[in-house]
């Protein structure tokens, strides 16, 4: 990267993408896995790589990047104890 001959990667953002399937890996269920997959692609990761554009990525963004995934995943299995769905997921469920 140095020379030139990669393009510079935030060394956050790569530990970001490293930790990610083991996250997925210690998730029982196939529909969260997946859920949480799409949430991390399309909500976590370009978040991610446009502050590594502007500037560059702070251990603690990093940090909270984990942190949603990890809330993500903790709110899915709570639905899941409860019989509950995101799908039929309710106002009731997001208040409690």
């Amino acid at each position: 990267m140095t020379c030139g001959v990669l393009p510079a990667v935030d060394k956050y953002l790569c530990s970001f993408q490293r930790w990610l399937p083991g996250h997925l890996a210690g998730i029982a269920d196939p529909e969260h896995v997946k859920t949480i997959r799409l949430f991390a692609t399309w909500r976590v990761l370009p978040r991610l790589r446009a502050r590594a554009e502007r500037s560059h990525i702070t251990p603690s963004i990093r940090r909270v990047a984990a942190e949603q995934a990890k809330y993500a995943t903790a709110f899915l299995q709570w639905l899941g104890e409860r019989n509950s769905t995101l799908a039929s997921c309710g106002q009731i469920d997001i208040d409690a």
